[in-house]
């Protein structure tokens, strides 16, 4: 008995950074001119398979030309929030691509739980060192179990380099259209692919669509890095950081895209068998 909408996930971080503002709604791009913004996408299915609750028409407005869709802010009733490092203020740190959505959801929430690997007394952390501040924290948790799995681990392998099919070809055509100096933004699946076959000659700087700028390759053996939970691409995969890399929040990430700090985009379409779009 329960209903499924379907958010882009800039979409999500941009309500939650509102509802931590005090907006009471946000214009996005994301989903104009599509049955997302024109409505009847299913939120319930009934027991029979059919469909019992569809998304209603969302509100649009075009702006200097250009069509947006209205969406409400979103202030969740409790958030969960996983930090590395926490003080006894509630002050969090985070550590690598773990960010993500984590300060957007404290700042947004009604009830915020924080657990945190490591709990350290207050005037420990620099206060330039925080990523959330303890006001936004009610309870904090003190995590006693801290596994996390390596859900896909990568290592640099130069056999990658000589792969073929149809997810190789797109990678490779979608890898002619960096130049250099560009920063490009990787989504999900064949567009971190991309990145090996960047143009001889270019030099880009490349951001993992969950909050990390200064994408490295997959981590080395041979040069004596191992994957690291904590530093991840858009599809899971174990990834070094460049030097002079930084991460950040998810909503910061959409930032930066939104207002062309990164372009292109490569994102994820659905592709037939012959490799077309």
């Amino acid at each position: 008995d329960q209903s499924v909408e379907l958010v882009p996930q800039g979409t999500i971080a941009a309500r939650l950074r509102a509802g931590g503002s005090g907006m009471p709604a946000i214009f996005t791009p994301a989903g104009a001119g599509t049955m997302y913004a024109d409505g009847g996408i299913p939120l319930k299915y009934r027991s029979d398979g059919s469909v019992e609750v569809v998304t209603e028409p969302r509100p649009t407005q075009v702006f200097d030309g250009k069509e947006y869709v209205m969406e409400y802010a979103l202030r969740p009733e409790v958030s969960l929030v996983k930090a590395y490092k926490a003080d006894t203020r509630g002050n969090l740190v985070f550590r690598g691509t773990s960010q993500n959505a984590n300060p957007d959801c404290a700042v947004a929430g009604k009830i915020v739980l924080a657990e945190a690997e490591i709990i350290v007394e207050a005037g420990e952390l620099d206060p330039d060192e925080i990523h959330c501040s303890g006001v936004y924290v009610d309870h904090l948790i003190l995590a006693t179990d801290n596994e996390k799995r390596i859900e896909r681990l990568r290592e640099w392998n130069a056999s990658d380099l000589e792969a073929t099919g149809p997810r190789v070809i797109i990678a490779k055509r979608a890898a002619k259209e960096f130049k250099d100096g560009m920063y490009v933004n990787l989504g999900i699946g064949i567009p971190t692919m991309s990145s090996n076959y960047i143009p001889e000659g270019v030099h880009i700087e490349l951001q993992a669509e969950n909050g990390l700028m200064g994408l490295g390759a997959y981590p080395n053996p041979s040069l004596g890095q191992v994957g690291d939970n904590d530093f991840i691409n858009a599809s899971k995969e174990t990834v070094t950081s460049i030097p002079g890399a930084s991460s950040f929040s998810s909503s910061e990430r959409l930032v930066d895209m939104r207002i062309s700090f990164c372009s292109p985009f490569v994102k994820s379409n659905l592709v037939s068998s012959t490799a077309s779009l």
